[in-house]
């Protein structure tokens, strides 16, 4: 059995659910038993802010919720039932790799590497890098929608009218990378990293990295989709006919916390060497 969640605390909230609110879109299927379109559930404690704007369409209701509640609890990040986890977030100045504010996304803030805490006391330990990632929320007008300029051409990487992927049903504000094949529609140029390694005797491998995104389904009406690479290593071994592929996706926030950590904590990976038998 699925547990009734508040739509601003979320599934894993204790808080337990008061009433449900019909706004102006509420619109249900005959027969169907998922969450009718334009309701959603609330606690007591939300509920009567929920109340106050019921007039409004689900979307521009929580737009209001967002600027009423304080900014210690705000509203789910992609549709009712998806909590977020707001701390204190670390200064430009005291993270060398962040130079934006800290983005809003739906599991909260980076906690230290595992490895870092295993620092020595007496050795210096870097800030932890923030990995978080902007999010364009499913409620208001969303973020991302304008594609930033391509580097070589200086015009839009995609248009505004381009095609953005939809993966998952409901409510969306797709910002510009959504469905992105690395391609740029004015000048045609595509960004992907070719890292080809030959060893000996056509034994080689090539890594390709490309942009990607993954949908995940968090709950039976909502979703969420990350961006980020798709990282494709095709290797090819003696002794063998047909080379081995392997695809692995990371997120951005994945691949930012590496980055930093590389250049922090995990700096002694840059020290390892590679070696040869005979």
């Amino acid at each position: 059995m699925i547990k009734p969640h508040c739509a601003v605390c979320g599934f894993n909230s204790r808080n337990p659910v008061a009433g449900g609110v019909k706004f102006a879109d509420y619109h249900a299927e005959p027969g169907v038993l998922a969450t009718p379109n334009g309701w959603a559930a609330f606690c007591r404690q939300h509920l009567e802010l929920a109340e106050k704007y019921r007039h409004l369409p689900i979307r521009d209701a929580f737009e209001h919720i967002a600027t009423d509640l304080p900014d210690q609890r705000r509203p789910p990040s992609s549709a009712p039932g998806n909590a977020e986890r707001y701390e204190p977030v670390a200064t430009a100045d005291s993270n060398p790799l962040k130079t934006r504010p800290a983005p809003t996304m739906p599991y909260g803030p980076a906690n230290p590497s595992t490895v870092e805490q295993t620092v020595p006391s007496d050795a210096e330990r870097p800030d932890a890098v923030d990995a978080r990632w902007p999010v364009s929320q499913w409620y208001g007008a969303g973020a991302g929608a304008t594609a930033p300029p391509c580097p070589r051409c200086r015009r839009a990487v995609r248009t505004d009218t381009a095609d953005r992927d939809r993966p998952l049903p409901g409510y969306a504000n797709p910002p510009w990378n959504a469905g992105w094949d690395e391609r740029f529609e004015a000048c045609g140029a595509a960004f992907e990293l070719v890292v080809h390694t030959p060893l000996h005797f056509g034994v080689d491998r090539t890594t390709t990295v490309r942009p990607a995104s993954r949908p995940y389904q968090t709950f039976i009406d909502e979703g969420f989709v990350l961006s980020g690479v798709e990282v494709t290593v095709v290797e090819r071994e003696w002794g063998t006919d047909l080379p081995r592929t392997q695809t692995l996706f990371l997120s951005m926030a994945e691949l930012t916390q590496l980055a930093g950590a590389l250049q922090n904590s995990l700096r002694i990976y840059l020290e390892q060497f590679d070696w040869a038998h005979d």
